[in-house]
């Protein structure tokens, strides 16, 4: 018995040596790596400033500097020395002149990072999304290379993919993607997307027509994407949403988005449409009672006091922060015979008071 307990303490002392050891050699082997980036950073700094006069007197970089691009730039830790040296200049506009003048550097670059893995190929893309306003002359053919990195990627790495392509200006690189990850039912959230394509370099509007026209065969969080990609920026959109909740052929995900993008931009013809679904207490009535702060008179705050009884909690509430925020007199209020409808709009009224506002999902 004592030996085996021994055998344990040895064993658990040979552990403990060892992750000592480890962790000695990691902190020796950071600070060999820190000062190897600097020097590499430094490096690259004063590479591209001596390229940076050259633009000056001439329309491009020297040869020489192009070679050393094409064949240093392929190890990645270059690359990441080389982006600490550029980064901090990017709003320069002698360093996004030469970033133009490097650009197919750049589309090489990207057909050799293809045999990468997935983590060298996710940092690749995000130093594209950095450099993308000044590649848009190979942005195209960029795109094209950039597809194939999606199969057996992450997540970050798609990101960082769709980054680029936003930065880029690509509309077709952008619906091809997200037509793949639509047929390969990759799950990404909708509001890393709508967000995403609202930083798109391009012509917005017209990618986000091209978007809603494809998504029609695309899974629910593409569409909804382009639902809340639009809410964010245009009015243009109220003829064409309209028509897709009148014609009832829409999931419940994307009737809120919907709903919620006819709160931003009101359409006076929808206003029935929301008091009914308000009355008839339907699945949409909760965001229909939100949306109807957007069309105020006498006979919506008929509507949304009757939403004040509903069975729905979440019902009552948005009713009745609409009526708060719409303005509800006391003698409205005296009239009110429903002492749960009483007691949520006291507690909004509470809430609006608190907050400085109501803010109902």
């Amino acid at each position: 018995m004592q030996v085996y307990i021994r055998l344990m303490m040895l064993l658990y002392l040979s552990i403990c040596l060892c992750l000592l050891i480890f962790n000695i050699l990691y902190i020796i082997w950071l600070k060999y790596m820190g000062k190897s980036r600097a020097k590499n950073t430094l490096f690259w700094t004063k590479e591209i400033d001596a390229q940076l006069q050259n633009l000056l007197t001439s329309a491009d970089v020297t040869e020489k500097h192009r070679k050393l691009l094409n064949t240093r730039l392929l190890k990645t830790e270059n690359l990441i020395a080389f982006n600490m040296a550029v980064e901090p200049q990017l709003n320069r506009e002698d360093m996004q002149r030469y970033l133009q003048a490097v650009a197919g550097t750049f589309r090489n670059l990207a057909i050799h990072y293809l045999k990468k893995d997935v983590t060298e190929r996710a940092f690749f893309a995000y130093v594209l999304s950095l450099y993308g306003r000044s590649l848009c002359a190979e942005g195209d053919r960029i795109a094209v290379i950039l597809l194939r990195y999606f199969p057996d990627s992450s997540i970050y790495c798609r990101e960082n993919v769709l980054k680029a392509l936003y930065a880029i200006g690509s509309a077709d690189g952008v619906e091809r993607a997200f037509d793949w990850m639509s047929q390969h039912q990759i799950s990404h959230p909708s509001r890393l997307l709508s967000d995403g394509l609202i930083r798109f370099s391009g012509d917005r509007l017209s990618l986000a027509n091209r978007l809603w026209i494809a998504s029609q065969k695309w899974e629910e969080p593409y569409q909804i994407a382009v639902i809340q990609m639009a809410a964010q920026f245009t009015d243009s959109f109220q003829e064409t949403f309209a028509q897709l909740l009148l014609s009832g052929n829409f999931s419940q995900e994307v009737a809120f988005a919907a709903l919620r993008y006819f709160r931003k931009y009101p359409y006076e013809p929808l206003r029935n449409f929301f008091q009914q679904l308000v009355l008839d207490e339907s699945e949409l009535a909760i965001a229909a009672a939100n949306a109807l702060q957007a069309y105020p008179g006498e006979d919506t705050k008929s509507v949304l006091l009757k939403g004040l009884c509903s069975r729905n909690w979440y019902v009552r509430r948005n009713s009745a922060g609409t009526l708060v925020n719409m303005g509800i007199s006391e003698e409205e209020l005296a009239h009110i015979a429903d002492k749960y409808a009483k007691d949520m709009l006291h507690y909004m009224v509470q809430l609006k008071k608190a907050k400085g506002g109501i803010s109902i999902a």
